[in-house]
């Protein structure tokens, strides 16, 4: 049931994806939603080379790594930064593109 839900869920964030929508602001990125899939004909360029600091509160905060988000037209890099846990046992998983039948998804960064 979880699976079907996720799969729907992800179905009609394609569509949205599809319609043209897209998402720039990257005002507060710890508290970011992603109501839009981004989509790219192509892959995005390699990461940069980012050097993760020494967090203040490790058991509080995790380093969210870079990535490269797409305008639409545009790659542009969004830098890593600490992001806090919901939760001391939550667990991060990172942003990242795929590869999809129609060309790159980006998928968001959640936590579990």
């Amino acid at each position: 049931m979880k699976q079907l839900r996720r799969h729907i869920l992800f179905t009609a964030l394609l569509l949205l994806g599809l319609s043209g929508c897209t998402q720039r602001s990257h005002q507060d990125e710890s508290a970011k939603v992603f109501p839009f899939v981004r989509l790219s004909p192509s892959a995005p360029p390699q990461a940069p080379y980012e050097e993760q600091p020494e967090s203040n509160a490790p058991m509080q905060q995790i380093w969210r790594a870079g990535y490269w988000d797409y305008d639409g037209t545009t790659f542009y890099w969004v830098p890593g930064h600490f992001i806090y846990r919901p939760d001391p046992t939550a667990a991060w998983t990172a942003d990242r593109w795929e590869q999809r039948a129609f060309g790159w998804a980006f998928v968001p960064g959640y936590w579990q």
